[in-house]
This record gives structure tokens, C-alpha cells and sequence, in this order.
């Protein structure tokens, strides 16, 4: 039993850092690792591109500004709008979860015919495989899946204590940010230029809905975030 190399006694590594190889480099599109440096007296986390270390910037900021641009984003009525005009209606809701009932009643008898020798086994495999498929359609329907399971309960008016509710739960985030937004890290700009960290830094577009950005600096005021970079 100790020798089944199938068997597994350890869990898989979770996500220690919120956006390694989901943003990206800029300038050569190569992933974004996390590394800990130690620079002219100061230690802590940076993003740097993985393949040329072609841009960089302390972790520390860009998961806060990315953080924030997202609970931004989620709370547009536009976005809520947008996630929940797919959803479905009560009535809706009613029929597919009925529609749903209707088909396992409908396998259940399949199930019973095959016992009595009444159909072959290959008619009711094939019987079984469409009305297994028809039964999870409905059922997703009822389940009102307008909107990712993942966003569910985190936009609107709740996204604001979503985040706060989430705390670190860093896989969650990282699901949210991949599943919204393609995000770049450009160049810092001319070598010794401090600028306060913002929205010239990055080249973000969100894959669904408006194309809203928000404010075009979230990083604290007068702060030379950048010097990171260097």
C-alpha cells in the first residue's frame, strides 16, 4: 500500500500570493512572478516580469490597486446589470426546476424497464445519457446561473463586504481577476522618473461588460510607488 504511487498524501499547494501569471508583462507579454527582494534597505514581495524582468513593481501596491479596481468595477450598476440580465425569472425558475423533476421521473421509469428486461441495456445507456444531460440544463436554469458561480453574492451593492468577507482567501480573488479583466504591467518609465503609482502603469481590459476603468489614480496620494520598479 505504501509503495501505490497512485495514492496521495499530500494537498495541493494554495495560491500564497494574489497575482502571479494572471497579470502580465507589457512590453513582452511574459507572466508576472512574485519574488522577495531585499533593495537598498527595503524588504518585501515584488511582480516582475518572469521571462526579461522587463517591468516591476512592489506586490504590495498592485494587489491593492488591483483589489480595489475590482471592487470598483463589480459595484457599476451597469456591470450588476450586464451579470444579471442572463438570470433567470421566478416563472422561469419554477419550470425548469418542475422540467427537471419531470425528466428524473422519466429515468426512473427507463431504470424500471431495463430491470424488467423490457428495453436492452444499450437503449437505456443511450436513454439515460440524453436524459442526464437534458436534467443538468434544467437544473443549472433553475439555479438562475445568469451570472459566474464565483460572482455570485459579490456584485452591486454587496461587493464592497464581499471583499472584506473574502479577507484572504486568495484563490477566490484570483478566480474573480481571471475571470474579469486582462491585465498588463507597462515599464516604469525613464530610469530615476517617480510618478505615483496609477493607471499609466497598466493596460487593463475587462472581458465582460462596460469597458469602465474608474478612477485613474487609487494609489495613496504623492507616493513615489514606482521607486519599486528600479
Amino acid at each position: 500500500m505504501l509503495g501505490d504511487l497512485s495514492r496521495t498524501t499530500t494537498r495541493p499547494a494554495r495560491a500564497v500570493h494574489l497575482l502571479p501569471y494572471l497579470v502580465r508583462c507589457g512590453v513582452c507579454d511574459g507572466p508576472l512572478s512574485s519574488q522577495k527582494v531585499n533593495r537598498h534597505g527595503w524588504t518585501g514581495q515584488v511582480y516582475s516580469c518572469l521571462r526579461k524582468r522587463c517591468a516591476a513593481l512592489k506586490a504590495e501596491f498592485l494587489d491593492e490597486y488591483v483589489q480595489r479596481m475590482m471592487v470598483v468595477w463589480l459595484s457599476r450598476p451597469k456591470v450588476y446589470d450586464f451579470l444579471t440580465a442572463a438570470s433567470a425569472t421566478d416563472d422561469e425558475v419554477a419550470h425548469a426546476r418542475a422540467e427537471a423533476q419531470r425528466l428524473r421521473g422519466e429515468l426512473e421509469d427507463w431504470r424500471k424497464l431495463g430491470e424488467e428486461g423490457e428495453v436492452t441495456a444499450i437503449a437505456y445507456a443511450r436513454a439515460e445519457k440524453g436524459l442526464l444531460a437534458q436534467i443538468a440544463e434544467h437544473e443549472q436554469r433553475a439555479a438562475g446561473a445568469g451570472s459566474p458561480a464565483v460572482l455570485r453574492g459579490r456584485i452591486g451593492d454587496q461587493a464592497v463586504q464581499a471583499r472584506q468577507d473574502l479577507g484572504d482567501d486568495i484563490p477566490v480573488k484570483r478566480e474573480i481577476i481571471r475571470l474579469a479583466a486582462d491585465i498588463k504591467l507597462l515599464h516604469a518609465g525613464f530610469k530615476g522618473e517617480r510618478r505615483t503609482f496609477g493607471r499609466h502603469r497598466l493596460d487593463w481590459r475587462w472581458k465582460f461588460g462596460p469597458q469602465e476603468q474608474g478612477p485613474s489614480e487609487l494609489g495613496p496620494a504623492g507616493s513615489p510607488l514606482d521607486d519599486a520598479a528600479a
